[in-house]
C-alpha cells in the first residue's frame, strides 16, 4: 500500500516552473514524486476506515513565483473490509435476575452485540452451556433471549448460558461470545400445608393436638421452602 499511485498530474509544467503543495486534513496521507501523488501508509500506520472515516481529503495547489495558479481537491475513497468482529454492549451480558414465577414462552431478557463493520448480526445460544435448555432465541436477529421451561428456585438458584453473536453477511463469519449468569429469584410459589401434630390428650374422643413452634399444625413461610418470601396464612377451625 506503501506509496500506491493516486493520481498522475497531467500537466506540462516541470518543477522549474511551478510549486505544488498538498495540503488540507488528512494531507500527511499523500506525498508528491514528480507528477505524481502516492500514498503514504508506512506499516506502522494502518488505514482504516472506522477511523479515518469512509474519503481521504487534501488540496493540491499550483504555485508560480509564489502566486496561486490553481488548486485541486482530492478525495480518496476508503473502501470498507471486514477487519472487526462483533462485541457484546457490556451492559447487557451482565448477571441478571429472574422470578421463579416468569412465564414460560415470553422474553425475559434481550442481549445485543455491535460491529464497527456494520455486519448483520445473528444470535445463538450454545446448545453445550450447562442450562441451554432453559433458553431459546426464536429471532436470531432480535438478541431476544425466550424463557423454554419453567424455573424453580427449590431446585436450581442459578443459571449459565453462553451466547454467541455471529456475523453472517460475510465470508469471514466473525463470532463473538458471553457467558451469561442468571440468578433465580425465589418467590412464593408453594402452598401451606398441615405438619404432623401431637397430642396433648389419650382421650381418643376428644384429640386435641399442638405444634411446638406455631401452637397449631399449620406452616408456611419459614417451615417451607419459599424462603425469604414471608408468605402469611390465615386459618380457621371447620366443626366437622
Amino acid at each position: 500500500m506503501m506509496g500506491e499511485l493516486i493520481i498522475e498530474l497531467n500537466t506540462e509544467l516541470t518543477a522549474n516552473d511551478v510549486v505544488w503543495s498538498l495540503t488540507g486534513e488528512d494531507a500527511d496521507w499523500f506525498f508528491l514524486e514528480g507528477r505524481s501523488i502516492r500514498l503514504k501508509a508506512p506499516l506502522d500506520r494502518v488505514l482504516d476506515r472506522e477511523v479515518q472515516g469512509p474519503v481521504l481529503m487534501a488540496a493540491l495547489t499550483c504555485f508560480e513565483e509564489d502566486i496561486v495558479q490553481s488548486e485541486y481537491r482530492i478525495i480518496v475513497e476508503i473502501l470498507n473490509e471486514n477487519d472487526n468482529t462483533p462485541e457484546f454492549v457490556e451492559s447487557t451480558i451482565q448477571p441478571r435476575n429472574i422470578s421463579e414465577l416468569a412465564e414460560v414462552n415470553t422474553v425475559v431478557f434481550t442481549v445485543q452485540a455491535t460491529d464497527a463493520d456494520d455486519d448483520t448480526i445473528m444470535y445463538s445460544i450454545d446448545q453445550t452451556s450447562p442450562d441451554a435448555a432453559y433458553f431459546r432465541v426464536d429471532l436470531p436477529n432480535s438478541g431476544e433471549v425466550i424463557l423454554a421451561k419453567p424455573l424453580d428456585y427449590e431446585t436450581k438458584t442459578q443459571l449459565e448460558i453462553t451466547i454467541s453473536a455471529l456475523e453472517i453477511n460475510t465470508a469471514e463469519k466473525f463470532n463473538t461470545s458471553a457467558i451469561l449468569i442468571v440468578n433465580i429469584l425465589d418467590r412464593d410459589d408453594q402452598y401451606p400445608h398441615f405438619l404432623p401434630c401431637t397430642p396433648i390428650s389419650n382421650d381418643q374422643s376428644n384429640r386435641v393436638c399442638t405444634n411446638p413452634i406455631y401452637m397449631v399444625n399449620i406452616t408456611e413461610g419459614e417451615q417451607v421452602s419459599d424462603q425469604g418470601s414471608g408468605g402469611r396464612c390465615r386459618w380457621l377451625a371447620v366443626r366437622d
